[in-house]
């Protein structure tokens, strides 16, 4: 039988080399801590208080750079997603907020209205004088303007869907009325990046061509008005580069610039 001080000896062996892994782990993870907290420091030292013309100070970001994605989302996709042919990709930034996860709410928000808008503005870009010569009734005509302007964009931002968030970035702003800004506070802003796929999009784009035809005071000449938006869904699909390169049995391993839907 073994002796009971010899088993916790041994225990006691093992207790200290755990002990010591555990130690060094968490100094290693404690030294990382430190030097990319040094970093953050000074990068937020180098570019957040000298600024001209802005009026807030950096105190703390979510990263010790200002990602490339923010201004420049299209360049960065090319250079870094290897699908970005067949997505469009998409970033906002925030304005102040107290709360961090607000901003980011909104900035990813932000980005599904903006391409509802554009998918709006671009699909009722000349009707006016479809809707000038069709709707005789001048009530009708404002109503139809007002609904146009003011209510369809924000139907059609029920159609953007499969919007998926890749990045988000925040920083922590002191706003300083020494440096221009109206008062001083303290807040959140955040960027985010999303990507939709392309076949996403034009769903979305049909259904608001649809949204436009099934309308009561647009129906005076529909294979007018139809011949109209289909005019525009196609000057839509260049603009926001909705086409990619695909291979088809007919090109072999030739790449051919094809829409997804038209």
């Amino acid at each position: 039988m073994k002796s009971p001080w010899k088993v916790f000896g041994k225990i006691l062996i093992v207790a200290s080399v755990v002990n010591l892994v555990g130690s060094c782990s968490t100094n290693e993870k404690n030294l990382e801590a430190e030097l990319y907290q040094e970093a953050l420091l000074k990068q937020i030292k180098n570019r957040g208080a000298g600024v001209e013309g802005q009026d807030y100070i950096l105190r703390d970001s979510s990263l010790i750079d200002r990602p490339e994605w923010i201004n420049e989302v299209k360049s960065w996709a090319e250079s870094n997603e290897a699908n970005a042919e067949y997505y469009k990709y998409f970033s906002n930034q925030s304005g102040p907020k107290i709360q961090r996860a607000l901003a980011c709410d909104i900035s990813k928000t932000n980005i599904r209205a903006e391409v509802s808008v554009q998918i709006a503005r671009g699909l009722v870009s000349n009707l006016i004088g479809y809707i000038e010569t069709n709707v005789p009734n001048l009530t009708d005509r404002e109503k139809l303007n007002n609904y146009l302007e003011n209510q369809y964009a924000d139907k059609v931002q029920s159609f953007v869907k499969g919007a998926q968030a890749l990045k988000t970035y925040w920083e922590y702003r002191e706003y300083r009325v020494d440096k221009g800004a109206k008062e001083n506070f303290k807040a959140y802003v955040c960027a985010s990046l999303i990507r939709i796929h392309k076949s996403s999009i034009l769903k979305a784009m049909e259904q608001a061509r649809e949204l436009l035809l099934n309308n009561k005071m647009l129906a005076a000449k529909p294979e007018h008005l139809r011949q109209l938006l289909n005019t525009n869904f196609q000057i839509l699909i260049k603009e926001m580069d909705l086409e990619i390169q695909q291979k088809t049995p007919e090109s072999g391993n030739v790449e051919e610039t094809q829409t997804l839907r038209s």
